[in-house]
């Protein structure tokens, strides 16, 4: 990407900048070319026109007889717009930096074979003269600034401005109507990517954008059925399995008495983990509905599932547990800390600490355990599914629920060494606009 248009800038902008730079650059090659094939010569024909008009009324002026001047004077004056009078001698004024004076000028001195000079009286609006020398004679003809007529600034200010706003106008218009589209599709992916079925986008428009739009649409359905047949697929196979688990347990009880009692200890064992797989399967597969969003007092979920784990002997601290609300799904959030719990007993060491901090952008969980802390590399894969650190026990899944749970709802989760040692898992709760007040009691 060039860095006139950075891949940061979204593509309404890079596409908006590339229109406005476009039509301004043909609105600047149209007024520089008007202007020398149009402009300038009407000027050049205008000037020439008022400067051989003036020499031939002074030339005339002074070859007809006095009797019939007056006549002619006021005929100039009326026809033309055009003041003659006879002069003292050349009169000094203010000097005119305006382009059709100055053309003037410049034809006047082309028709006389010297340098005239057009003088003006600085007024609003002004009158300007010029002193000619016919047969020993000094004539003075003078024409106000509405003989001219034209305006060439003003017009090139008030085309430029129109070309300008017509520009925007326009390039505003074109991109939306190229954007909108795939910023719609664009939105809609995010959607899926969470798991969420979005409505279907509109199938209009340009015949491209239509096919995108409806294969968008079928994929998008597509995805939604994977998912549910993965989600029926598990529960299918965990109802499927569960029902021979029982067969089993109960074989079990009925041995008890004439078999080995040592063995029967550790096939009820591996039952007990394969009903613990069958169940954490079935939640990453869930990754609990997100239809159950509702304004939560999180600090009471929090010490409900420190408290649970204290009353099962684990050495919990949750002194730094902050009040606030939020809303979540409260199963979610407090499976996302059974979890995260479950890793810092299994991985780390007691005491584990639990901290609850709100401010007014984001609230934060975190689970602190002891110990050694993880490598780089354990942190980069052990949110992925039956990935576990330092070859420990366990299934493996407790970190992949808690990122398929964070997906869902958009929270963000991470795990970090300690520079002490020990780890700490991060839950991350962004506070929208529309959220009640993080710092809320709780």
């Amino acid at each position: 990407m060039s860095k006139r248009f950075p891949a940061s800038a979204g593509m309404y902008w890079q596409t908006a900048r590339l229109f406005l730079i476009t039509l301004l650059l043909v609105q600047v090659a149209t007024l520089a070319v008007t202007g020398y094939l149009v402009f300038l010569p009407v000027l050049r024909s205008s000037v020439n026109d008022l400067a051989a008009l003036m020499v031939l009324s002074a030339k005339t002026y002074v070859e007809l007889p006095p009797g019939t001047r007056p006549d002619f004077v006021r005929e100039l004056k009326d026809r033309q717009n055009l003041t003659l009078q006879v002069s003292d001698g050349p009169r000094t004024g203010k000097a005119s930096y305006l382009p059709y004076v100055l053309k003037l000028e410049d034809a006047l001195g082309d028709y006389l074979q010297h340098d005239t000079r057009i003088q003006s009286d600085g007024e609003n609006p002004p009158t300007y003269w010029v002193d000619l020398n016919f047969a020993g004679e000094w004539l003075r003809l003078s024409f106000s600034r509405q003989r001219i007529g034209t305006h060439p600034p003003l017009t090139l200010l008030l085309l430029t401005l129109s070309a300008l706003v017509i520009t925007v106008v326009t390039t505003i218009l074109v991109s939306r109507r190229l954007t909108a589209p795939l910023v719609a599709m664009a939105r809609a992916t995010r959607q899926v990517s969470h798991g969420a079925l979005p409505a279907p986008l509109p199938e209009a428009g340009p015949r491209e954008l239509a096919t995108l739009a409806r294969s968008f649409n079928r994929m998008a359905i597509r995805v939604r059925d994977l998912l549910d047949s993965r989600i029926t697929l598990l529960a299918g196979i965990s109802h499927d399995l569960r029902t021979p688990m029982a067969r089993i347990r109960l074989q079990l009880e009925l041995m008890r008495g004439k078999a080995d009692e040592q063995r029967l200890n550790d096939i009820e064992q591996d039952l007990e983990e394969m009903q613990a797989l069958i169940s954490q399967l079935l939640d990453i597969a869930r990754e609990v509905s997100n239809e159950k969003v509702e304004m939560t007092a999180l600090k009471p979920a929090v010490i409900a599932v420190v408290e649970r784990f204290r009353r099962s002997g684990y050495a919990v601290n949750a002194a730094a547990v902050q009040p606030c609300s939020h809303p979540v799904n409260a199963l979610a959030f407090k499976r996302i800390l059974t979890n995260f719990l479950d890793n810092a007993f299994a991985h780390g060491s007691p005491p584990v600490e639990v901290r609850l901090q709100a401010d007014e952008t984001q609230i934060r969980l975190e689970v602190l355990d002891q110990g050694n802390a993880l490598e780089s590399g354990d942190v980069t894969h052990l949110f992925e599914p039956f990935v576990r650190a330092r070859r420990s026990a366990g299934s493996g899944l407790g970190l992949a629920i808690v990122r398929g749970i964070a997906q869902t709802y958009q929270w963000q989760v991470r795990l970090e060494p300690n520079p002490g040692g020990g780890t700490t898992a991060r839950l991350v709760l962004p506070v929208q606009a529309g959220d009640r007040a993080p710092a809320a009691a709780g």
